[in-house]
Order: structure tokens, then C-alpha cells, then sequence
């Protein structure tokens, strides 16, 4: 009877340390989900000011023929 204890207690104490990593996973996942989450909302803001309309327009305009700004590069 005794015995039968001792293999309870491992057994137990096994689980514990196999579903220890998944409790530290799940948490390192929610913190990088909600990390990912504020630099799309700052992003966001950012975009919403005003902050990164020359580099919107930089870019924009480097897709077009530099003499002329309504002809669009590429095939067509």
C-alpha cells in the first residue's frame, strides 16, 4: 500500500513538471500577442497624425515616372 502511494506522488509530480512549460509558453505568447498588438496601435496612431505622410509620399512617388506623376511605372 505504501509503494502504491510513492508511485501516486510521482505521477503527480511528473504532471506538474510536463504541464509547467506550458504554463510559462502561454504566457510568453500573450505577452508577445499584446507587445505586437500596442506597436499596431502606435503605428496606427502615428499613421492617423499625420507623422508619416512624407515617407507615404516618398514612396508613392517613387512608384511613378519622374517627369511625369500621373504615369504610373510598370507594365501597362
Amino acid at each position: 500500500m505504501k509503494h502504491y502511494r510513492k508511485i501516486e506522488h510521482v505521477s503527480r509530480h511528473g504532471l506538474f513538471l510536463l504541464a509547467r512549460p506550458l504554463r510559462v509558453g502561454s504566457a510568453a505568447v500573450c505577452l508577445g500577442t499584446s507587445r505586437r498588438d500596442l506597436g499596431v496601435h502606435r503605428a496606427g496612431d502615428a499613421v492617423t497624425e499625420g507623422e508619416t505622410q512624407s515617407i507615404d509620399e516618398t514612396l508613392l512617388l517613387s512608384l511613378r515616372n519622374p517627369a511625369d506623376h500621373t504615369d504610373p511605372l510598370g507594365p501597362g
